[in-house]
């Protein structure tokens, strides 16, 4: 199954000129630190709603879940540097204003079921005073000036898609509230960071989904891959004599009994996550981001088969970044029987732009096996 076809980046954060082409059901992403592999999962989830400014701001900000302590970070880092953070990198000083005084640019085009996508965000800083009142000290109005200086980030968003161009213009002002917009999704998408699955609150939500789609079997399935002993996965009360209390998830466990998940270790808190993902984006695309944080090397065979086979089950496309060696190789070994649904590419920085060299995987099971060559 495949929604997304290929993509190209014009430019975006540290990527310039990059074409990603014959994309598959399991697509994995290598290469060097700070090659672009985040950046290019960053980039497919802009296209899930591209009109909407709300959206723009969650992609701005993945990154700064992954320290477990995003609300400390928002406060630390503001809304507009977030942003800019999303355009290309090529001057020192923070700002997306060019040399040239115009605007800024992220281009990004896409093939999703079938059809061209394109889109085109221009983005310019601007300053101006609010003065309160005037005084006639000028010593005190230079403080005033100083004080009362506000930032705006205007973002100018064109998409074109079906022959059919919309186009919409943002002011952000850093404290203003956000417009959520609502529409349909482009393409539908889940983005897994390598943190969530310590997060409680966020695979907790994830997981309820998953339970309420009648799908619990399949979590199940990803739990005893870590421990046979887990009967089944439950949400109960933290407090039964409260009304209104939050309700949290436990494990049946033959020889625990009935425990808190969070009183079990990282593996089986990743598994959930996983396993909740999946069943969430049926017929979708999923997005990890380091695909082997918390699963031990011993249980990365086993794991990436059933993650192969519930993919296939529904319909997701998997685009997932790995450090490891015996990641890919376990991803290997779970497609070893349908090799032709596997791609990795391994991307480069050279001379500004990004290259990426695409392995299919019969070719990346031969470089493997047959030569032993590693090709992170």
């Amino acid at each position: 199954m495949r929604h997304l076809e290929e993509l190209t980046i014009d430019r975006f954060r540290g990527i310039k000129d990059l074409e990603l082409r014959k994309f598959e059901m399991i697509n994995i992403f290598v290469g060097k630190n700070n090659s672009g592999k985040t950046s290019i999962l960053e980039a497919i989830e802009l296209f899930k709603f591209p009109l909407d400014l709300s959206h723009y701001v969650k992609v701005s900000r993945i990154r700064d879940s992954l320290s477990g302590s995003s609300r400390i970070l928002f406060k630390k880092f503001e809304l507009i540097n977030s942003i800019m953070w999303l355009f290309p990198k090529e001057h020192k000083k923070l700002s997306i204003e060019d040399a040239e005084g115009g605007k800024k640019n992220i281009g990004l085009s896409s093939i999703i079921h079938n059809e061209k996508i394109e889109l085109v965000i221009q983005g310019k800083e601007k300053k101006y005073v609010n003065i309160k009142q005037y005084d006639e000290n000028l010593e005190e109005l230079m403080d005033n000036l100083l004080d009362d200086e506000v930032r705006i980030l205007e973002l100018d968003i064109k998409l074109l898609k079906n022959g059919n161009v919309k186009k919409i213009r943002f002011e952000i002002e850093e404290n203003s509230p956000i417009e959520i917009r609502t529409s349909q999704p482009i393409i539908h998408t889940r983005f897994l960071t390598p943190v969530e699955y310590r997060l409680e609150q966020y695979f907790s939500q994830a997981l309820i989904q998953a339970i309420d789609s009648d799908y619990r079997p399949k979590v199940i399935d990803a739990l005893q891959l870590f421990d046979k002993n887990i009967e089944g996965i439950e949400f109960l009360p933290s407090d039964t004599k409260r009304l209104g209390s939050k309700f949290i998830p436990y494990i049946k466990h033959k020889v625990l009994g009935t425990s808190p998940l969070s009183t079990f270790g990282d593996g089986v808190r990743k598994a959930v996550t996983l396993a909740s993902e999946v069943v969430n984006c049926r017929g979708g695309v999923l997005l990890i981001d380091e695909l082997e944080t918390a699963i031990h090397t011993e249980v990365l065979g086993n794991i990436f088969s059933w993650l192969v086979d519930v993919c296939k089950l529904f319909k997701v496309q998997l685009f997932a970044t790995t450090h490891s060696l015996e990641a890919i190789d376990a991803v290997l070994e779970a497609s070893e029987d349908c090799l032709d649904n596997l791609a990795t590419y391994r991307l480069e920085v050279k001379e500004e732009a990004t290259i990426a060299k695409r392995f299919s995987g019969k070719t990346l099971y031969d470089l493997r096996y047959e030569l032993g060559q590693d090709v992170r």
